[in-house]
Order: structure tokens, then C-alpha cells, then sequence
């Protein structure tokens, strides 16, 4: 078993990473994680990382201070909400079992990594080298790129070069864990009942009562069992 602490489901990572592309005004920071775009945050970005803040790309982002950006790049989007940002404040360097690793490693701590693109589920991480992005559906996904300049979300199409995808740790996928649930034994564990309780939010009355087994019932129908 891993030592990952199971964090959000795959639909509050949705609602998360969707509110700050649709609600924060973001811009492409090399090595950000969400903070507010300042002179003093460049300046140490550029010392930290002197190769890729040029003069000119030094410049273009000091137009953008006192103008409420806030400064993210691929992959510290993603490790930015799982360390616990939260409406422009930051969360915990490095917490929450999450640790701080550039694209390439971060597509490496990722479960049933597969190279068929065909497959990806929602709010999946998907890779090519050296960048990552997290896939919305219907051929969308979400990212930080510097040719976008912001977190956006974009057609798959858009960078023509994704080429592995995986569940990330930290995050539980809902629509699996329900199949994986075995929801018609009448003598379900006491941990699955709780964990079938916060899937499907409903109040149980006892290990298995008829207030769980009517959602029970209604989940099966809806999966075709």
C-alpha cells in the first residue's frame, strides 16, 4: 500500500482547478504555485531559476503586478491545490503526502499509467515530457502552459503530444470506488458503509438499514446491474 493520504475526489479536484481558471485572473510563473504575482516573487523565480527568466519574459511579467495575477506553472497547479490553496491564500509547502517534484516525476507517482489515450478518465493526469495537464472530458483538458500564459482549458488537440495518462494518488475516483463497492451484500463491512455514505451522501440507519439500501438500489439501476 502507499503512504498517500487520500485527499478529494475527482470532482472536487474538478470544481477546484475550474474555479481558478474561470474565477482568478492566472499567469504562466515558472516554479509558482499560486502566489500573487509581486516583484519580489519574480525577482526570486528569476535567481532560483536564471536560465529560463529571460529579460524579456522578466518584463512581460512585471506588467502584470498590482494587477491581482496570481502565478502558477504545469505541474504546481496541481500540487498547489493538493498543498491546500484555497481562494488566492497558499496552502503547506510539500504536505498532505504530497511532495514537491517537477512533471516528469509527478507522472511517476501516478497509478495505472497507460500510453493508450483512448482510455483517460476525468481528472486523470496526463503527460508528455516535461509538461502535464489534468483531463476535464469530451476531449477538454486543463493547463498551464506558457504559450496560454494563464491556466486554461484547451482541446486535447491543442498541444498534439500527450502520450501517458494516470490517477493520481491523493485523488479517489468516485464513479470506480462505486463499482468497486459491493453494494448488494446486505452484510457490508462497517468502513464500506461509510465509504459508500460519502460517495453517495446519504444518511445510513444502522450497518445496512433501508435508507442505505433504497440509494443502494438506486445506484445499481443507474449502473446496470
Amino acid at each position: 500500500m502507499s503512504n498517500y493520504k487520500k485527499l478529494m475526489t475527482d470532482q472536487q479536484l474538478k470544481e477546484k482547478v475550474l474555479d481558478i481558471a474561470t474565477n482568478f485572473k492566472t499567469c504562466y510563473l515558472y516554479g509558482g504555485t499560486g502566489q500573487l504575482v509581486t516583484n519580489a516573487i519574480i525577482d526570486q523565480k528569476a535567481k532560483q531559476l536564471p536560465t529560463w527568466y529571460t529579460t524579456a519574459r522578466i518584463a512581460t511579467l512585471k506588467k502584470l503586478v498590482g494587477k491581482g495575477y496570481y502565478g502558477f506553472d504545469c505541474v504546481n497547479l496541481i500540487k498547489a491545490i493538493l498543498w491546500g490553496w484555497e481562494d488566492g491564500e497558499m496552502g503547506k509547502y510539500a504536505s498532505n503526502t504530497v511532495p514537491d517534484t517537477n512533471a516528469n516525476g509527478f507522472i511517476n507517482l501516478c497509478e495505472d499509467i497507460s500510453t493508450d489515450m483512448s482510455n483517460i478518465k476525468p481528472m486523470e493526469l496526463i503527460w508528455f515530457s516535461g509538461h502535464v495537464g489534468l483531463y476535464l472530458g469530451n476531449g477538454k483538458c486543463i493547463e498551464c502552459a506558457p504559450s496560454l500564459n494563464k491556466v486554461a482549458i484547451t482541446n486535447m488537440s491543442y498541444q498534439r503530444k500527450w502520450s501517458k495518462h494516470g490517477k493520481l494518488p491523493w485523488i479517489t475516483y468516485t464513479e470506480e470506488k462505486k463499482r468497486q463497492l459491493k453494494l448488494t451484500s446486505p452484510y457490508m463491512r462497517g468502513d464500506d458503509v461509510k465509504e459508500l455514505q460519502a460517495l453517495i451522501d446519504v444518511t445510513t440507519d444502522g450497518v445496512y438499514g433501508p435508507a442505505t439500501d433504497k440509494k443502494v438500489q438506486e445506484i445499481l439501476g443507474l449502473l446496470g446491474r
